[in-house]
């Protein structure tokens, strides 16, 4: 795999990760058979009884509602900003301040 490919897996995993919920069962079975399972689309296809071109259709479409949904809530930028601000806080506090920013993170 190449690491442009492999970075996208992970991009839209990461996405995956705040948006599943979006979708429905049979999007979030096929987006987790290829991404998670590593399936090929043929593999998908035959589990599930339709052709590879739909099981491609849904990877596609589902690609684009991902980054669609990013680009309209920022969950996966405003998460990795509150990380970026969490380590530099972490920085400057004492035990304390340490325990209440784990506290934050376990919220995530």
């Amino acid at each position: 795999m190449s690491n442009d490919s492999l970075e996208k897996k992970n991009y839209y995993n990461l996405l995956y990760g705040y948006y599943q919920g979006l979708f429905t069962e049979k999007q979030r079975l096929i987006f987790d058979l290829y991404y998670g399972e590593d399936y090929s689309l043929s593999e998908i296809s035959e589990n599930l009884n339709v052709s590879r071109n739909a099981v491609w259709d849904t990877l596609q479409k589902m690609h684009l509602k991902l980054e669609e949904y990013e680009s309209i809530l920022h969950l996966v930028e405003n998460n990795n900003k509150l990380e970026s601000y969490l380590l530099e806080l972490e920085k400057h506090s004492n035990e304390e301040g340490i325990k209440i920013i784990n506290k934050i993170r376990e919220m995530e």
